[in-house]
């Protein structure tokens, strides 16, 4: 009995330390991704400014153009279910917003 306690006891001991050499390591890794990074930014290009206005613009014209896809595509459907055609042979050429 006295010697199956040591042995759990041992066993205990033994996991535990593992999982903290392996915490410690991991620890270690983590922390060396600082000094990569900065050696990385040494090594990089000159850095691109964005300005926000312009940012803005495009995201605004991304945004824009996506509403319009969605737009065609309704009107594809529903003009496929009225002509009762697949919507594959419709072409929109063009379409204004008032």
């Amino acid at each position: 009995m006295n010697s199956q306690i040591i042995e759990s006891l041992t066993a205990l001991i033994a996991g535990m330390g593992t999982v903290f050499i392996v915490l410690i390591l991991i620890s270690l890794v983590i922390g060396s991704f600082q000094y990569i990074s900065k050696h990385e930014k040494h090594t990089k290009g000159p850095s691109v400014k964005i300005d926000p206005v312009e940012y803005q613009k495009d995201q605004d014209q991304a945004s824009e153009n996506e509403d319009m896809k969605k737009i065609v595509a309704a009107i594809s459907l529903a003009l496929s279910y009225e002509l009762g055609i697949s919507a594959d042979r419709l072409r929109i050429r063009s379409l204004r917003r008032s």
